[in-house]
């Protein structure tokens, strides 16, 4: 249900700015829950955030504002902050278990949702935005992905999923669970899926305590605390349940938005 209502969420930001809600405008600077904020009945939070600013030059009570759509009950509920002595320049703020996709990783080396062509560009639905920012505030900005750059399907390509937490990782930045408020943290804002070439095994996790070929993997995956599936939604709103043993080659297709290799899942 939670995915359900940031997929609508993110179907009627695309139609008010012409593009999917970016992962983050920029390092630092707004992730997608804060963007989604006014379309999930939070106006008010919304209204105490300044998307022109970093992270942490927002408000403190803004920062550590739980929002319960952003948890999964399975795995936790609020209020979770991240972890003060761990995020060390970050301020403590909210936590939360989804993530955008920022496709399979595959063909550069940048962040995990790196939309810049010129390092090689992410190849999913997630990405940073295009931005314009002087003297540290961000003066313009737009989405990059657009629903006619899904070229594979709307129906067929991964939108924002659970995203993998080890148990005995909770509430620290370094494994991408710090504030879902916070640019800085682009394993917090997104995650990648499947194979690629010169890409590690991406796969989902098997459960949650899944901490199999350290943290260039798991640090980076999707993955949830429900027994066999994680849940996504779709960029045509749909929610499914994917297998955690669904082979790497099938999730790097639907992580991907214009590869050209559709799969249609039963």
């Amino acid at each position: 249900n939670n995915l359900k209502q940031i997929g609508t969420a993110a179907a009627t930001f695309h139609a008010d700015w012409g593009g999917l809600p970016p992962s983050r405008i920029s390092n630092k600077y707004a992730t997608w829950p804060m963007q989604l904020l006014p379309y999930l009945e939070q106006k008010n939070l919304a209204n105490r955030f300044d998307m022109a600013v970093r992270y942490q030059d927002q408000p403190e009570d803004a920062q550590q504002s739980c929002v319960n759509i952003f948890f999964c009950p399975t795995r936790r509920k609020p209020p979770s902050l991240s972890d003060p002595t761990i995020t060390n320049h970050s301020p403590t703020g909210s936590t939360g278990d989804y993530a955008g996709c920022g496709g399979s990783r595959a063909g550069y080396n940048g962040d995990l949702d790196d939309g810049d062509p010129v390092n090689g560009g992410a190849n999913g639905t997630m990405v940073t935005a295009e931005a314009t920012i002087v003297q540290k505030r961000v003066v313009s900005w737009r989405p990059r992905v657009r629903y006619s750059d899904i070229t594979d399907g709307t129906s067929n390509t991964l939108l924002i999923g659970e995203r993998h937490v080890p148990r005995d990782t909770m509430n620290t930045k370094d494994i991408g669970d710090g504030s879902i408020y916070d640019g800085e943290h682009h394993r917090t804002a997104a995650r990648v899926i499947g194979t690629g070439p010169n890409a590690y095994n991406f796969d989902l996790a098997k459960g949650p305590n899944d901490k199999t070929s350290g943290q260039a993997r798991w640090q980076r995956i999707f993955g949830s605390y429900h027994p066999g599936v994680c849940n996504f939604v779709f960029c045509d709103g749909s929610v499914r349940s994917i297998s955690n043993s669904t082979n790497s080659d099938v999730l790097r297709r639907l992580g991907t938005k214009d590869d050209g290799e559709v799969v249609v899942l039963p």
